[in-house]
């Protein structure tokens, strides 16, 4: 779920009613915490055993039918498994649009055993086949051509109204303090290959670099792992979008977080540390997903070193 896009459309109609669905906690929780009107939350968690999806869509569908659903924008090219079920189940019942900014990652695709046995799993629970994706030692299920396709999707381009979403999300951050306007993107290490005895040592180098008292961390919301002087600083709730928070910071560091990417579109000084601290076998393709994102309307900067990001931040 792109949430920049989500809110621009709820608060941009605030006498419309909108169900948001969900397998992210962390999105719940936000709209939560944002209080807003109009809006219903659905979370549902992904399953993959037969018993309990049949059970989960039949509960669903019970609760769905109490709505009047017109509309469906989904934002999504990667995963979604529960989701993407629901998208085909409505595919002759409602409008459904894709309104994602990205397009799918630029991976190459995979064919082997592994990646065909998933495949087939997913076809089995959840009723179309997807692109399988490689990087690294990680297959990422991405969805086809042929998914759009069939549920009869319409693209829809939809532009973030920032102003609407930076009055909406200002009272979650208030309290962070202006002095502190560089975010560390933090988390999620040991999914990219990179030594952890490696990291702790250079992170805690960049930390110093750029001062402790300037920095606040954002952690991946489907991770926790912090390491070293990362656990001193303070950090923004992890049920927060990052890419709701970008105004308000002047810098932004991180390894592969596509956050680098929409920061750097919207003027934000990005910098990524992949050249600092190189991961065993995936970097080049996080670069690639970086650069795709991007799509050349901004700079992220790669330094070599600590001493380069820390020139860079002067």
């Amino acid at each position: 779920m792109f949430v920049p896009i989500v809110l621009t459309q709820v608060l941009s109609e605030p006498k419309k009613q909108f169900i948001i669905f969900t397998d992210q906690n962390n999105i719940s929780i936000l709209f939560s915490e944002l209080a807003l009107t109009n809006i219903i939350v659905k979370f549902f968690k992904t399953e993959f055993t037969l018993g309990k999806l049949k059970v989960q869509r039949r509960e669903l569908l019970t609760d769905l039918q109490y709505y009047n659903i017109h509309d469906i924008f989904f934002y999504h090219t990667e995963y979604g498994e529960a989701a993407n079920w629901l998208l085909l189940y409505f595919r002759d019942k409602a409008n459904i649009y894709f309104s994602s900014p990205f397009g799918s990652f630029p991976l190459s695709k995979t064919y082997s055993l592994k990646s065909l046995l998933m495949n087939l799993k997913r076809y089995v629970l959840y009723g179309y086949f997807s692109d399988m994706l490689v990087s690294g030692n990680r297959v990422i299920p991405s969805l086809p051509k042929a998914f759009y396709k069939k549920i009869k999707a319409k693209r829809k381009n939809i532009t973030v109204k920032q102003n609407l979403v930076n009055s909406a999300v200002f009272p979650l951050v208030k309290n962070i303090g202006s002095c502190r306007d560089t975010v560390l993107l933090v988390g999620g290490i040991d999914c990219t290959g990179i030594d952890t005895t490696k990291y702790l040592d250079v992170e805690n180098q960049i930390i110093k670099a750029i001062g402790i008292e300037r920095i606040v961390i954002k952690c991946h919301p489907r991770f926790n792992d912090l390491y070293g002087l990362e656990k001193d600083l303070p950090a923004i709730p992890s049920y927060i979008p990052m890419n709701l928070l970008i105004p308000f910071f002047r810098c932004f560091v991180g390894y592969g977080s596509t956050v680098l990417s929409e920061a750097a579109k919207l003027g934000v000084k990005s910098i990524s540390t992949i050249n600092i601290i190189p991961a065993k076998s995936k970097s080049e393709s996080i670069k690639k997903v970086l650069d795709m994102k991007l799509s050349n309307k901004g700079i992220i900067y790669y330094p070599e070193n600590v001493n380069k990001l820390k020139e860079l931040l002067q």
